[in-house]
């Protein structure tokens, strides 16, 4: 299989900072916001927050290749309605994108089973979900979802270490320790917790797509080759993955 020169990551989160180096990789950026109980779209909104934009670059930081798609649900607030999330989702649906990162949990049940549905077509177009579980918890929604591949972190694991969940589920654990990335006005800052383990995990799973040319195969097809690689620089020739 020819091997295609472009793979794309959409972030859904707090949006992305206008003055980062990496622009020239960013093919959309727009906005979903909420106004009097109506939803709006804007593509002239930059983050105002910094969480956005340390999830894009701790995801260019392990696959530098790789394009990015913004959607900011957030605007200046840090409080989010899963209606949002459910518009981004559909969004998705008529984008070309390969890969969607998701930091957020949804505390309500009022758009689980819409969400839950657009999760079952975006997987079917072969679309990979990353989702981080929410910070002090084990397991929180949309990362528990089959059609999502879940991430925890954990200050066990090295920076180079990953964990995989039971036979059956689509979970990962990665490392939630903080590491330098770039933030706002170009400046490096420190990103941790669980939305540094899944970014870290979605620019990995961006490097294996591209390396093996398995673009839009799938969840399933991305986790299993996901599992076939170690990113231990110590351990590289013993392929050895920390398993939990």
């Amino acid at each position: 299989m020819e091997k295609r020169k472009r793979l794309v990551v959409a972030v859904i989160d707090t949006g992305i900072g206008q003055d980062i180096s990496y622009w020239k990789d960013i093919t959309g950026n727009i906005t979903f916001f909420l106004e009097d109980k109506t939803i709006y779209l804007s593509d002239k909104q930059y983050d105002a927050i910094g969480h956005g934009t340390q999830v894009a670059s701790c995801i260019k930081k392990y696959c530098p290749q790789t394009e990015l798609f913004i959607i900011n649900i957030y605007k200046d607030s840090r409080i989010v309605s899963s209606c949002l999330l459910l518009e981004a989702l559909r969004y998705l649906l008529d984008v070309d994108v390969d890969i969607i990162n998701i930091s957020l949990a949804v505390s309500s049940r009022e758009y689980v089973s819409d969400i839950e549905s657009v999760l079952q077509l975006l997987g079917e177009q072969g679309k990979c979900v990353v989702a981080s579980v929410k910070n002090g918890q084990e397991s929180s929604y949309p990362a528990s979802s089959p059609y999502c591949i879940g991430v925890s972190g954990s200050e066990k694991l090295s920076a180079g270490e990953f964990g995989l969940g039971k036979r059956g589920e689509y979970m990962i654990t990665a490392s939630r320790l903080p590491e330098q990335v770039e933030s706002l006005g170009g400046r490096m800052a420190p990103f941790g917790g669980n939305s540094r383990a899944a970014a870290c995990i979605t620019g990995r799973l961006a490097a294996v797509m591209m390396e093996k040319s398995i673009y839009r195969t799938g969840m399933e097809s991305a986790y299993m080759e996901m599992a076939k690689y170690n990113f231990r620089e110590d351990d590289k020739e013993e392929n050895r993955w920390k398993v939990w």
